[in-house]
């Protein structure tokens, strides 16, 4: 939209231009080729867009530049090719987009094996990541008999550390 204010902006004060350059001019034969001059001058303004258009094979530039922020943003992001600073932040959030869901769904995966046990009613999952490597993980667990039985926490965290394939130590299984 502010392209297009842009656009007749530039008419307006064109036309204004071509009234006070007329105005100056003393009557005579000459004043005649400046009106075809400017009327050429103004056509060629107001059809830009178009020809800009139909030139490049896409949007006019005038047009294009009330997203262009936007559209340079996305272009950048899809090529790669951002400011070293704006890049790096770029890939950060990337990142850590990237470490939350890896975080959830392993952690929907402890949560779905210990409800499979048999044993467990409800569960509470914590999982600790350096990047993407699995540093620990915190299960709370609810037993259905009320209380885990002696060494069910052992053997569910043996479940958990093998099936994520990491060692026993980084699993802790507990009530609470």
């Amino acid at each position: 939209m502010a392209a297009l204010w842009g656009w007749l902006r530039n008419i307006v004060l064109l036309l204004l231009l071509i009234l006070g350059v007329e105005l100056l001019l003393p009557r005579s034969t000459f004043r005649q080729y400046l009106r075809l001059v400017a009327g050429m001058i103004l056509v060629l303004a107001v059809l830009e867009p178009v020809l800009a258009w139909l030139t490049a094979g896409g949007p006019a530039p005038a047009v294009s530049r009330a997203g262009s922020a936007a559209a340079r943003t996305a272009s950048a992001l899809a090529g790669g090719a951002l400011p070293g600073n704006l890049a790096h932040e770029v890939q950060l959030a990337r990142d850590r987009q990237v470490q939350e869901a890896f975080r959830q769904r392993v952690a929907a995966a402890v949560r779905d094996l210990l409800l499979s046990s048999g044993t467990v009613s409800a569960v509470r999952v914590e999982v600790l990541l350096e990047g993407l490597e699995i540093t620990g993980v915190r299960a709370r667990v609810r037993s259905r008999s009320g209380s885990l039985a002696p060494g069910e926490g052992e053997r569910l965290g043996d479940m958990v550390a093998r099936y994520l394939g990491i060692p026993r130590d980084r699993v802790s299984v507990g009530e609470g």
